[in-house]
């Protein structure tokens, strides 16, 4: 089943009293199109746009937070009751503006990033009010991706590896985080596929074969191992949806991507125990030196942290991240903040769940699958990296997931 709907129409006007299914499989009414809709969504892709490509042409610091701010203020105005959805990251973050505000004064980069995470998270969510921004704003946030593969080239530290350009201070310079926004647009691309047809069919199969390509790269095992569980998922969860030679294909794929990870995860010879510590050369045991690192600061600060991100193991080469969103947030603010970005993934699982079990339309139980399978990536992406939560594709979904409502058999 597809649909070929343009994703810019709104739902007619001639149905005032019945709901209507929109290009996600969701139900919708005319009373869900905010009369500052574009004007929001406008604000939010410039912010995105600005915030990566800005410095290329007018480089105005806090421009980009600038107009994300101004578009949350309209968001919360044009519909105050999306804030209800948002309470215990407004709790969390009031509590990491407390912690450092009375502690740690002088590191509030990380609260920065947080502040951007929620001004993102309300404008998302009004946003999605209007179903159909669920596939403009993914169209755009591929557009996004593929304008970042400009700047592609082989990472300063190590050659072998490829990511983004520093000096137009793109936000996915580093391998490890460009590799997780490939995903991104792999799965996108994959879901899009199975909906569509004809030309707009192919158009996403080349989205996802160059960020495949790209994914590969950056040379990231972590990110390739993550995209062949959630794949494996999301096949198996549409597998009537796929025809036999596409099932076939995917599977092959997904196959072969597997036995890319094996190769790449060979053991090299390593002579040296600083090396085989060091994170930057790849192997899991760095990361593992950090996390136990991590484990042991956050244990003696666990009411208020150390107001720092990074941890140096002993022997380490240099200080480093955890390389785990929670323990992050534990070692520079204490339990509270992990406390509360728990809870609130719990509660995202939940209602995804929910969706995707509860008997629906085809073309709706499409989008609760791919729902459910990003924030599966999501909660092994959060494992592994301290930062990616924040980005912008993993706000985008997990607002929708949070407005989301299928439309039921």
């Amino acid at each position: 089943m597809t649909d070929d709907r343009s994703p810019w129409q709104y739902p007619p006007l001639h149905l005032p009293s019945k709901a209507c299914l929109t290009v996600d499989g969701s139900e919708d009414s005319v009373s869900k199109t905010h009369p500052n809709q574009l004007i929001i969504e406008g604000l939010f892709y410039i912010s995105t746009m600005y915030g990566s490509f800005g410095h290329l042409v007018l480089n105005i610091d806090f421009l980009a937070a600038a107009l994300l701010g101004t578009s949350a203020v309209l968001a919360v105005i044009t519909s105050p009751r999306a804030l209800k959805w948002l309470s215990l990251p407004i709790i969390m973050f009031f509590t990491m503006l407390i912690i450092d505000y009375f502690g740690y004064p002088d590191g509030i980069a990380t609260l920065k990033q947080y502040m951007l995470w929620l001004l993102a998270f309300i404008t998302c969510l009004v946003l999605h009010e209007n179903p159909n921004f669920f596939i403009r704003g993914k169209i755009f946030l591929l557009f996004f991706i593929l304008a970042n593969f400009l700047f592609l080239t082989p990472n300063a530290e190590d050659p072998s590896r490829y990511g983004l350009r520093e000096d137009p201070h793109t936000v996915m310079a580093n391998p490890s985080d460009l590799a997780y926004w490939c995903i991104f647009a792999v799965m996108a691309s994959i879901a899009e596929v199975i909906r569509k047809k004809g030309f707009v069919r192919i158009a996403y199969m080349a989205v996802a074969i160059v960020s495949a390509i790209v994914l590969l790269l950056t040379v990231s095992r972590g990110a390739l191992m993550i995209l062949v569980v959630c794949m494996l998922v999301f096949l198996l969860l549409n597998a009537r949806r796929l025809g036999g030679a596409e099932a076939i294909f995917a599977l092959l794929a997904t196959a072969g991507i597997a036995l890319i990870i094996i190769y790449f995860s060979q053991p090299e010879a390593i002579t040296n125990y600083e090396q085989r510590i060091d994170e930057e050369s790849g192997n899991f045991s760095g990361r593992t030196y950090l996390l136990d690192e991590a484990i042991r600061v956050f244990l003696e600060n666990l009411w208020l942290g150390t107001g720092k991100d990074m941890v140096n193991p002993p022997l380490h080469s240099r200080a480093n991240v955890p390389h785990n969103q929670y323990l992050g947030l534990a070692v520079h603010y204490g339990i509270w903040p992990p406390v509360f970005l728990t809870i609130f993934l719990m509660q995202l699982a939940t209602k995804s769940i929910s969706s995707l079990i509860t008997k629906q339309e085809p073309s709706s139980y499409n989008v609760s699958s791919e729902l459910f399978v990003f924030l599966l990536f999501f909660l092994l992406m959060s494992m592994v990296s301290n930062v990616m939560l924040l980005s912008t594709f993993c706000v985008f979904y997990m607002a929708k997931i949070l407005v989301y409502k299928p439309n039921y058999l």
